[in-house]
């Protein structure tokens, strides 16, 4: 099934049955971020937004992240994470 057919299915959905799929929809993006977590290391360079941070902790939801270039330090989502 294609995205644009996913796109005209929920136009056809209910109020009730478009709850249940938004908690479904949030509750498996939650999933992949937390599968993606164990992807990463303290140390290590990471791409976030066209950007290189270093990992300085790891924590449950997010990376507390300093950008290289400038030292400034973020809380980084995992889902918006990749491999440097």
């Amino acid at each position: 099934m294609s995205l644009l057919e996913i796109k005209q299915a929920i136009l056809a959905l209910d109020n009730s049955e478009l709850r249940e799929l938004n908690s479904y929809v949030v509750d498996r993006s939650k999933q992949l971020g937390r599968e993606k977590k164990f992807e990463f290391t303290v140390g290590q360079r990471i791409r976030c937004q066209g950007d290189i941070f270093t990992i300085s902790k790891i924590n449950r939801t997010k990376a507390k992240c300093i950008k290289d270039v400038t030292g400034e330090r973020y809380n980084i989502p995992f889902s918006l994470m990749s491999i440097a």
